[in-house]
């Protein structure tokens, strides 16, 4: 088993947070409860997302949702509309679970499995930063987490090169991607009617639609948009690759279906062929994660009884 390394990162001469190594990558921050936490631990926090890619925080079971909500936004900026599932005590929240969260529908991602995405993979500038809250872990409830930075770190210096010129086209429109496989199947029309119009936030708000400009698939919630195949964190500076496979229909300056292909093939190869990218989480109650959405991919199982997980998605400061 590998060895647990145990470092300190000083914050001021009276301040630390004392951190494990988690394998093969991310880290846990011990001996910390949030409710307690100065200003300047709660953004350390957030420097370790951006070069490590995860945190895990156990234990913070005595945190109310009002302090959740606030730490929050101490950590970054919330811009999301109010869905179905939104926390009634807060409106960056929401509630991922198989409970009923009204009278009649459950949470958000309820039931079964998720493939591999990331948050917001169709939206031009979505949140760099996922946080979730473990109220309920069922049971078997286990989110895999993948790093794509340490992916893109082991290519070749010519592949990197030649990967950071490139550029993937992402679509909704299921039949034309490589995979074409969901993230998650999502039956009820009210739902599917709010999650498009999650989709269409932005860091400044709900995204407008202007007839004159915007083509007529954007207002049939048909969403489509191009992204670096290689992205970089904005505080941290480390690169990774962008590769949500489940929504890429094509390269942009394609050479051909064929050749876009072969390239979709290698680096679905290189990121999942092995687990040696991939951390698996067994979650607990008072678990909380936050997952730098640039540099990881995630997945779901299929769980058993009841599950609830609140849910933040927030832009660095």
């Amino acid at each position: 088993m590998t060895a647990i390394i145990q470092r300190f990162i000083n914050l001021q001469p009276v301040l630390t947070l004392k951190i494990t190594e988690l394998q093969p990558f991310g880290a846990e921050v011990i001996d910390l409860q949030l409710a307690g936490a100065s200003k300047q631990q709660l953004f350390k926090l957030i420097e370790l997302v951006s070069t490590h890619a995860l945190v895990l925080i156990k234990g913070q079971n005595d945190l109310s949702v009002s302090e959740f909500s606030e730490i929050n936004r101490t950590w970054g900026i919330h811009n999301s509309p109010r869905i179905w599932c939104t926390h009634p005590e807060s409106e960056i929240i929401n509630r991922v679970t198989n409970r009923l969260v009204n009278q009649s529908k459950k949470g958000l991602f309820a039931e079964g499995a998720l493939q591999w995405h990331t948050n917001g993979q169709l939206l031009e500038s979505p949140e760099e930063v996922v946080c979730l809250w473990c109220l309920l872990p069922g049971q078997n409830s286990i989110t895999s987490f993948l790093n794509c930075s340490m992916a893109f770190d082991e290519l070749s210096l010519a592949e990197k090169i030649m990967l950071r010129g490139k550029a993937t086209l992402l679509t909704n429109r299921l039949e034309e991607t490589f995979l074409q496989t969901p993230v998650y199947v999502e039956t009820d029309p009210e739902i599917i009617a709010d999650i498009n119009l999650h989709r269409r936030r932005t860091q400044f708000g709900p995204r407008e639609f202007d007839s004159l400009h915007d083509s007529a698939t954007d207002r049939e919630d048909v969403f489509e948009v191009e992204k670096p195949l290689v992205c970089k964190n904005r505080l941290s500076g480390k690169e990774a690759l962008y590769f949500p496979i489940t929504s890429i229909k094509g390269f942009v300056k394609s050479e051909g279906r064929d050749k876009d292909r072969q390239l979709f093939d290698f680096l679905y190869n290189h990121l999942f062929k092995t687990d040696k990218y991939v951390y698996n989480h067994h979650w607990r109650r008072g678990d909380i994660l936050l997952i730098d959405q640039r540099l990881s991919l995630h997945k779901r199982n299929e769980h058993t009884g009841e599950r609830e997980l609140l849910r933040t998605a927030f832009w660095y400061r």
